[in-house]
């Protein structure tokens, strides 16, 4: 087996596997760590861009697909100079797949993560996720909150399937000026 091939082969493993990951997340609420789905989605990406490459002469049907993996950076920057609205929503769907999990607050087995909104979308929606085993992660509820509050110093904790997120919250007098910091409660449902 060449070195071809087997760039080749890894990538659409990877990629069935990341997939399936995908779809079973989507139906059950569980799967894999995001950190280790991300490092997986890097190299899908460093594959398909290495594979092009390998693939070039003679070109074939594979070299166009693996060309996506050059071309979309590229196009993405271009449509971003020439129009930024419509190169935000470009780079808001390609950074969706190869966006890192960003996690605001671990406490205990739960992961508050922040849902990547892309670059026009709203803010501060949380996915809470229960760390099962050493790989598994299950989504079991989610939470948006305004800018004023802060995760930071934010406690939680779960009584009989509801979850309760002790946060601070910001209170401005009319000027953009911090007044005040209250202590607020959230509740969220857990499945």
């Amino acid at each position: 087996m060449t070195l071809k091939q087997r760039f080749i082969k890894i990538h659409f493993y990877l990629l069935i596997f990341v997939l399936t990951n995908f779809i079973l997340s989507q139906l059950f609420g569980i799967g894999i760590h995001g950190n280790i789905i991300f490092a997986l989605k890097v190299i899908i990406f460093l594959t398909g861009l290495t594979s092009f490459f390998m693939t070039i002469r003679p070109f074939k049907k594979l070299s166009l697909y693996f060309s996506l993996y050059l071309l979309s950076p590229v196009i993405i920057f271009l449509s971003w100079l020439a129009d930024g609205i419509f190169g935000a929503l470009l780079g808001s769907i390609f950074l969706a797949m190869f966006y890192p999990p960003d996690i605001k607050l671990r406490d205990g087995e739960y992961i508050f993560q922040e849902k990547f909104q892309g670059f026009l979308g709203s803010c501060c929606t949380y996915d809470v996720l229960q760390n099962r085993f050493l790989v598994l992660q299950k989504k079991v509820g989610e939470i948006r909150i305004t800018e004023e509050h802060s995760l930071k110093n934010s406690k939680f904790k779960v009584v009989n399937k509801t979850g309760y997120l002790k946060v601070d919250l910001a209170v401005y007098n009319g000027l953009d000026n911090l007044d005040r910091k209250v202590d607020t409660t959230l509740t969220i449902n857990l499945e």
